[in-house]
């Protein structure tokens, strides 16, 4: 009894993790948010993106924040999506302050100048609503479900293409295969080394 209680366990152990692909497809609707607001210079919304539920680890592993560099491995949602999604959407409304650099960088008499006012930074207030980002998920992944069985569906039917096209030719050639062919063809699929053009019929073949 012992013994196939181990075996049980050791099976359960070695078993693959279950994949859930609704908490992937919410993990990579994130990622594509956080790319998109890298592109648009989105900074605090790209922060409060990662700071909700502690997901920064989503973030790209690069500074440049190219596609490829967001982490697709499974399970890196913190919590089902489910529950995600509900979290997000009954999250208050924050209010961020931006600090901004001033726009126009003095030149040195102009910064050696008293009389002209120095020039500080743009501080305002911007509000972020979860709601909002919550759509922007949703829509996200609509799009990419679209997209992923489009893919989908080009990979199945090329591997359908591909499996009746090994049918057909059945197994590699081999010598024997290769000799019976010549000889059914007469052996003409040669040339003379000389001229090029010539018919050589089973010149291979000659003693």
């Amino acid at each position: 009894m012992w013994r196939y209680l181990c075996l049980a366990t050791a099976a359960w152990a070695l078993a693959p993790p279950k994949i859930n692909l609704g908490d992937y497809l919410v993990q990579r609707a994130v990622q594509q948010q956080l790319n998109y607001m890298a592109d648009l210079k989105n900074e605090p919304l790209g922060n409060w993106l990662k700071a909700f539920q502690d997901h920064a680890h989503l973030d790209s592993n690069s500074p440049r924040r190219f596609p490829g560099t967001y982490s697709a491995a499974f399970g890196q949602l913190n919590k089902p999506f489910q529950e995600y999604l509900v979290d997000m959407g009954t999250a208050e409304k924050e209010v961020v302050e931006i600090a901004v650099a001033p726009r126009r960088r003095l030149s040195a008499r102009e910064l050696a100048n008293p009389f002209l006012a120095k020039q500080a930074m743009e501080v305002y207030d911007e509000v972020i609503d979860p709601k909002q980002v919550l759509k922007r998920l949703v829509t996200t992944a609509d799009v990419m479900v679209d997209t992923w069985a489009f893919q989908f569906s080009e990979l199945e039917k090329a591997d359908q293409e591909r499996v009746a096209l090994e049918r057909q030719i059945g197994g590699l050639p081999d010598a024997a295969m290769l000799r019976d062919a010549e000889l059914a063809e007469g052996g003409e699929t040669r040339t003379s080394w000389y001229t090029e053009d010539e018919p050589m019929p089973l010149y291979a073949f000659e003693c």
